[in-house]
């Protein structure tokens, strides 16, 4: 997703530079939608049917580990949304105040609770030490682009968010059935996650 949004910053910096704050608001929706388009169904399929392609790729000591990606591709699956954003932010020239507001509080409260939570839940404890604040955060950063380009939740949402949202939820839920009654490492799962 960060490769499909290595075009928006420049085209953003044109929009903004030509004053095209309607542009800039097509941009950024049309650009979020897409890049959640591929972030969702990848995520949603490592989340299933991570534990099958651990053992296959790893071997089946490396399973266990599964917990630690389903945390951090459901991570990933939210702050999906912040891609095209960030970008849209570099080609206004408003990265700066995101410093202060999100990335810095978002580093120390990552590196504070995965000291925290390494010592009883290992790699886990990581993983959610990254996940906690990014979720956290999600908020402030969204709340930052959404006010910088004029737009609303509702927009947000409906144009950006349920587009995707809502049709991935319902086509990988046979997935998730798979999982919960055929277990995490079934063969089943893949090609479950294929169809």
């Amino acid at each position: 997703t960060t490769t499909l949004v290595q075009a928006v910053s420049p085209v953003a910096a044109d929009l903004y530079g030509r004053n095209d704050i309607e542009g800039l608001r097509r941009l950024f929706l049309r650009s979020t939608k897409y890049t959640t388009t591929i972030a969702w169904p990848l995520t949603l399929t490592l989340a299933f049917a991570g534990g099958v392609l651990l053992e296959l790729w790893v071997g089946p000591a490396f399973v266990g580990v599964l917990p630690v990606v389903q945390v951090l591709v459901f991570a990933f699956a939210i702050t999906a949304h912040n891609h095209a954003g960030f970008a849209a932010l570099v080609g206004m020239r408003r990265v700066g105040p995101m410093v202060v507001r999100y990335f810095v509080p978002q580093a120390l409260l990552n590196l504070a609770i995965s000291i925290w939570l390494v010592q009883s839940l290992g790699n886990l404890g990581v993983a959610l030490g990254t996940m906690i604040p990014a979720l956290a955060l999600e908020y402030v950063f969204l709340r930052f682009v959404l006010a910088e380009l004029g737009l609303g939740w509702s927009v947000f949402v409906g144009q950006a968010v349920a587009p995707v949202a809502v049709p991935a939820l319902v086509s990988y839920l046979p997935l998730a059935c798979a999982y919960l009654f055929a277990g995490p490492t079934s063969a089943l799962l893949l090609p479950v996650a294929a169809a």
